[in-house]
């Protein structure tokens, strides 16, 4: 992926759940009951604003930050078309004094899912939070059958 199919898909990613509600609406159709829902959130949001909008705009801006990174990260960063592509993207790019804190910071099951996603796509049944008991033991048993 280049700078520009980077940024493009991190603008995307700010608008991911537009594109995700227009998408259901034009595979599933508009029921009532969405439409109601549809119509009490967009109250809200107007009221809100109404209300003040600076505490509307401060909350919109974390909201977008908070839904985009998520989304990029997990779409074009944790899913990367080469795994190989996604190793050297992340491992070459993230200093490696950054990995302990952000164990610390988030978890390591957290951490892990990022290190070992691999596993999970080998193992889909794995769970997140077994990832790196999963390789440990997976690389055990190919070492331990490469032995005999």
């Amino acid at each position: 992926m280049t700078a520009p199919s980077h940024l493009r898909a991190l603008g995307l990613a700010f608008i991911s759940s537009e594109r995700h509600y227009l998408r259901w609406v034009q595979e599933k159709g508009m029921t009532m009951r969405l439409a109601v829902e549809t119509l009490i959130r967009a109250a809200l949001f107007v009221g809100l604003l109404w209300a003040n909008p600076v505490v509307f705009l401060i909350y919109v801006a974390i909201m977008r930050v908070t839904v985009g990174s998520s989304e990029f990260f997990f779409h074009n960063v944790l899913h990367m078309e080469h795994l190989e592509k996604r190793n050297r993207w992340v491992y070459q790019r993230m200093p490696k004094v950054w990995w302990p804190l952000l164990r610390v910071l988030f978890g390591s099951e957290k951490v892990d899912i990022l290190l070992v996603h691999d596993t999970h796509h080998e193992h889909q049944l794995v769970s997140a939070y077994k990832l790196r008991e999963a390789r440990q033991l997976i690389a055990s048993q190919r070492d331990g059958s490469a032995a005999a």
